[in-house]
């Protein structure tokens, strides 16, 4: 970085009014920045931070496609309701149990299976092919992810991430009638989210790219994630009311028009960069470019990804096994609590959607705290390094403990 770009930095700072950069004690440079840091939301604000904007907005549009996430599962419940039927009614031994029934409006509750139907299904599935359709989503999520990133790296980050949760709002649109016709070409549908929201998440790392101060990437990180688990929440509660007041088919369509609806406005307010962005203030600008080493005057260099050294390089396949056991346990919670609780405690939809939502409440009031605390451990304490490995297997040993008992 010249003289000549930090002078200009530091006029415009000073125009500015709220931002400062000084230097510290160490003879180094620190930048500190007083715009609104997410407490304004409207967009136009001249003083409101559009990298706390863009974060709170990706944060929303992973509760969208979080959400969208927990519509099968609910769907299943009550199509599979007249399968149940038909099993425990042709079982060998069923004229020796004893039935109890406790009725409520539309909550049933049958001794050996418990079974609740609140709404008659229009058909149901082999429980071979519900585990098809569950994990067809899954297929085409696990193909995209590292293409995903190269294509956030050659593509405008927030564009990409846009046209995931759009396009999977879209083909969510499709999926009534899509269970009505045919599970294979349900399947075929799912595995297109699956594809589509596989880039989400490296669309929402290339986004930070440009728009995270080194010391706020975690902060800006995890608002953007813990709309994930927000998403759980409220798809696991809402799906589930939907479901139960108007039918299986209501969360697929309620999911698919906001999320299209959160399309459009995300297309027209986000930038893939903050020079790139009409409303930012002067101070954010040279702030966040400033902090991250970025100039606008200097060209990028094109680094070429190591493909040899990623696949053989041990703290990789550690990441990859940390991932894997995070995953497992949080789509097992999304895709079976719903049928444990109701199948196996008899439940009806409104109760076991809150039921089900409740460990994600727990996760979206914990990370955007932890994201806090991780950026002071760093800035004071422990490296970087100490404090991932600190939060990530302290947190797996926590859930573990607890998923035993």
């Amino acid at each position: 970085m010249t003289n000549e770009f930090i002078n200009r930095v530091v006029k415009s700072e000073a125009n500015a009014g709220y931002g400062q950069m000084n230097t510290d004690g160490s003879g180094g440079t620190a930048y500190t920045d007083n715009t609104c840091q997410g407490k304004c939301m409207y967009f136009l604000c001249c003083h409101c931070s559009k990298r706390y904007y863009t974060a709170w907005l990706s944060s929303l549009g992973f509760m969208i496609t979080f959400g969208i996430r927990c519509n099968m599962s609910w769907a299943m419940l009550t199509m599979q309701a007249r399968h149940i039927a038909a099993n425990l009614s042709h079982l060998p031994h069923s004229k020796h149990y004893e039935h109890t029934h406790h009725e409520s409006g539309d909550h049933v509750v049958g001794f050996g299976g418990l079974m609740n139907v609140t709404a008659k299904p229009d058909f149901y599935w082999t429980a071979g092919q519900r585990g098809f359709v569950d994990s067809s989503f899954f297929y085409g999520y696990l193909i995209t992810q590292i293409p995903g990133g190269v294509i956030a790296a050659k593509f405008p980050a927030n564009r990409l991430f846009g046209i995931a949760v759009g396009g999977s709002a879209f083909l969510n649109l499709l999926l009534p009638a899509a269970c009505k016709i045919h599970f294979g070409l349900v399947m075929t549908i799912r595995m297109l989210q699956g594809l589509v929201e596989g880039t989400s998440y490296p669309a929402c790392h290339g986004i930070w790219r440009y728009w995270a101060p080194p010391l706020e990437r975690s902060r800006l990180a995890t608002i953007a994630f813990c709309g994930s688990y927000a998403g759980a929440v409220l798809g696991l509660s809402l799906s589930g009311l939907l479901a139960q007041q108007m039918g299986w088919q209501a969360p697929f369509y309620f999911y698919g028009v906001i999320g299209i609806m959160w399309f459009f406005w995300w297309w027209n307010v986000t930038h893939e960069r903050p020079s790139l962005h009409p409303t930012i203030s002067e101070a954010e600008r040279t702030y966040i470019e400033t902090s991250i080493g970025e100039s606008p005057t200097i060209n990028e260099s094109k680094i070429p990804i190591p493909w040899r050294k990623f696949f053989t390089s041990l703290p990789v396949y550690a990441i990859i096994v940390a991932n894997f056991a995070r995953s497992w346990s949080f789509y097992l919670l999304i895709t079976k609590s719903p049928k444990y609780f109701r199948e196996v405690f008899g439940y009806n939809l409104a109760e076991t959607g809150f039921l089900s939502a409740l460990p994600h409440l727990v996760m979206a009031v914990i990370v955007p705290i932890g994201g806090q605390l991780a950026d002071k451990l760093r800035k004071n304490t422990l490296s970087t390094t100490a404090v991932r490995k600190i939060f990530n297997c302290g947190g797996k040993l926590i859930k573990s403990q607890y998923s035993i008992l």
